[in-house]
């Protein structure tokens, strides 16, 4: 079957980052496994670059059959344009295939997928796609199953990316460690921890799945070979969580005198310290960290499963190291009180990690934070997308963003730059806010002298 895979566009302004494009490695896994079924597939990237396949003719061109369309909350509104389209298209006459949509809004929002889409796709793909591609598809919401061995899965399918302008440099977080280009990989799936505010085990559930360490080195090897890749970024939830296959990753790596450079997300615990010294030797310049808050309180209360002082051992071991961490950070849940940031602030100052993110709380589909925000009446405006703000949140997003920020929410539930009432009541608001710190202060260095 001639099939296109295909994702959608983020929208102009977004009050999350949509600027970092890499490999969408999950699209790359269902082209791998459909090719090497024999399948015909073509990619489409509308995230990289917006292109309108529907009306240059591309599926009359290739004879496409199936339209399976990636969708994430974010980019949810051209995920619908994409649909509206096909079904123009197929009620004129024009074509008669068949369209999928899936991918993480998808599993957590069915409901949400309009009723003419054939086939929506609930968590992982492999299985799923190919019995709608090969006919066995029974019903029209697909649960992928689990893939319990990842090893027994194709490489994703690089050589439909290697072409088009993703992002292949380190970024901000270690340009002038690691040249270009640097691949991104995605070697595990699940994560098992409980954080309230993530949906992520929503999509591939909390069961931990990986790679193994010689699977994952192989996988490099190849890359090198091909691509003459000079660095490796890990992007997924925890790339540490097995500490043995971690060490054997490492290990692997030394006894080939693979001299790759890389970069890992992972938690600041569970997080066998130890291991640092051996993944800086194996090539580790850089780990992502998702720190959230310097309250234990408020750590406590996201389910985190860390603490401050975890937090402080991990950043301190790897600065001493010189492995680079880069930090991120979530004002604005329910519940957090100015104090609470106050402790963020100051264990940020303390520890020194080599970058800083800090980010606006926004209730994301799915999620137990969400509810949270509903249940403690802390909803401001429900937009269409159906993404939950605070009443906090322009106050947040000025504060820590700047008035010239394009992250304010408008009472119509769009996203985009101030009010000029805002822009014009908010710095005086801070100043005056300042003006009363700096008298408190003043107060008690006077009493505290008497």
């Amino acid at each position: 079957m001639n099939v296109l895979l295909t994702t959608s566009a983020a929208p102009q302004v977004s009050v999350f980052d949509t600027n970092e494009k890499r490999f969408p490695l999950g699209v790359g896994f269902l082209i791998s496994v459909l090719e090497q079924a024999g399948h015909k597939v073509h990619f489409v990237d509308r995230y990289l670059t917006p292109t309108d396949f529907i009306g240059n003719g591309f599926l009359e061109k290739h004879g496409i059959e199936c339209v399976g369309i990636y969708s994430n909350t974010v980019c949810f509104r051209d995920t619908i344009w994409l649909c509206s389209q096909l079904q123009g298209l197929r009620e004129r006459g024009g074509w008669k295939g068949v369209i999928v949509v899936g991918g993480p809004h998808a599993s957590i929002c069915p409901e949400t997928i309009p009723d003419y889409v054939d086939f929506v796709v609930r968590g992982e793909g492999e299985k799923a796609v190919l019995d709608i591609v090969e006919g066995r598809a029974k019903g029209r919401v697909q649960c992928g199953a689990h893939i319990d061995t990842l090893d027994a899965l194709p490489m994703p399918a690089y050589h439909h990316f290697v072409d088009k302008p993703y992002m292949l440099a380190a970024g901000a977080y270690a340009d002038d460690l690691v040249d270009s280009p640097i691949f991104s990989m995605n070697t595990s799936r699940g994560c098992p921890f409980g954080c309230t505010f993530c949906s992520v085990k929503a999509v591939w559930g909390k069961s931990y799945r990986a790679f193994s360490a010689a699977r994952v080195v192989e996988d490099i090897e190849k890359l090198h070979r091909d691509y003459q890749i000079a660095g490796v970024f890990f992007r997924e939830n925890h790339f540490t969580h097995s500490s043995k296959r971690t060490a054997e990753f490492c290990e692997f790596l030394l006894k080939k005198n693979l001299r790759i450079k890389w970069l890992c997300e992972s938690r600041v615990h569970p997080l066998d310290l130890a291991l640092l010294p051996l993944m800086k030797r194996a090539g580790c310049e850089a780990i992502f960290f998702g720190c959230e808050s310097g309250s234990d309180q408020i750590l406590k209360q996201i389910r985190k499963g860390i603490t401050a002082q975890h937090i402080r051992q991990a950043v301190l071991a790897c600065n001493k190291l010189g492995i680079r961490t880069f930090t991120t950070w979530l004002v604005g849940v329910p519940g957090e009180t100015r104090a609470d940031r106050k402790a963020t602030l100051r264990l940020i100052e303390e520890i020194k990690p080599f970058k800083v993110a800090v980010g606006v709380f926004v209730g994301l589909p799915g999620s137990e934070l969400r509810q949270e925000m509903e249940d403690q009446q802390e909803v401001m405006i429900e937009d269409d997308l159906g993404l939950a703000y605070s009443k906090r949140h322009n106050r947040l997003v000025f504060h820590h963003y700047g008035v010239d920020s394009c992250k304010f929410i408008h009472p119509d539930g769009t996203v985009g730059e101030a009010s000029p009432f805002y822009r014009t009541v908010a710095p005086a608001y801070a100043f005056l806010r300042q003006a009363r710190y700096r008298t408190l202060r003043l107060a008690q260095e006077v009493f505290s002298k008497h």
